[in-house]
C-alpha cells in the first residue's frame, strides 16, 4: 500500500481500493493518535479457516481479527462477516484501526498493560462506541484469562478509558504508559497510576461509577 504497510489479500474476493482505502485511514487514525509511525503487515484471511490458522486461535463466530505476533495483523474478509450475519453493522476499517492500535500501543509501551485498558484504549482509537456499561471490576481484569471469565467486558474497559483520558488528557495518559515499557509487573499498574498521577486508581474508577449512576447508565449487578 506504502512504504509503511503491507497487504496481503485475496484479489478475487476482496476490492483493492476498497481494503487500500480502509488500510490507509485505520494506519493514519492511529499515526495520528499515538504521534508515531512504524511498519505493519496486515493479511485479510479469505476464510474462517484461514483465519483460525494464521493467528491460531479458534473461537466462535464473534472472532473477526487479531494481532500476530510484533508488527503483523491478521482479520477476516468483510464479505465472509457480512455472510456470516453475526456482526451488526461491520465495519472493516474500525476493525483494522482497533488491531493496528494493538500493535502500536504493544510497540510504544510493551506488553506488560492490563488488558482492560489495551482493549479500552484501542476502542477509543477506533471510536468503537458502546452502550456506556460500569463495572467496578473492571480494574481487576488484568490478564487474558480475567478477561475472558468477565461478562461483556469491552463495554466497560471502553467507557472507563474514555473516561480516564476525559479526566486526565490524552497526552497525559500516553505518557503514563510510556513509563509503563519495560515493567514486568502487570500487577503494579495501580501503584504506578496512584504515583504518577497522584490520585488512586480506585478512586478514580468509583467516580467514574457514581459519574454513570448520575447519568442513569447501565451498571452491572455486584
Amino acid at each position: 500500500v506504502n512504504e509503511k504497510i503491507t497487504l496481503v489479500y485475496n484479489s478475487k474476493m476482496d476490492d483493492a481500493k476498497s481494503i487500500e482505502y480502509d488500510c490507509l485511514e485505520a494506519y493514519a487514525t492511529n499515526k495520528e493518535f499515538f504521534n508515531s509511525e512504524m511498519g505493519i503487515i496486515i493479511q485479510i484471511a479469505d476464510s474462517r479457516a484461514e483465519l483460525e490458522k494464521i493467528s491460531g486461535v479458534s473461537h466462535d463466530k464473534w472472532f473477526v481479527g487479531s494481532g500476530c505476533g510484533n508488527n503483523f495483523i491478521v482479520v477476516l474478509s468483510e464479505k465472509i462477516v457480512v455472510e456470516e450475519g453475526v456482526k451488526e453493522n461491520f465495519s472493516l476499517k474500525k476493525l483494522l484501526t482497533h488491531e493496528i492500535a494493538h500493535v502500536f500501543i504493544n510497540h510504544l509501551f510493551g506488553k506488560n498493560i492490563p488488558i482492560w485498558f489495551n482493549e479500552g484504549l484501542a476502542m477509543v482509537v477506533a471510536k468503537q462506541e458502546k452502550n456506556e456499561f460500569l463495572n467496578k471490576e473492571i480494574i481487576n481484569c488484568n490478564t487474558s484469562k480475567e478477561w475472558e471469565n468477565m461478562n461483556f467486558p469491552y463495554a466497560p474497559a471502553y467507557s472507563f478509558t474514555k473516561y480516564l483520558i476525559k479526566e486526565f488528557g490524552k497526552d497525559k495518559i500516553l505518557e503514563f504508559i510510556s513509563q509503563l515499557k519495560g515493567n514486568k509487573d502487570i500487577n503494579s499498574f495501580k501503584d504506578n497510576f496512584n504515583n504518577f498521577f497522584d490520585t488512586s486508581l480506585k478512586n478514580t474508577r468509583d467516580k467514574w461509577i457514581k459519574g454513570g449512576k448520575i447519568a442513569n447508565l447501565q451498571v452491572a449487578h455486584k
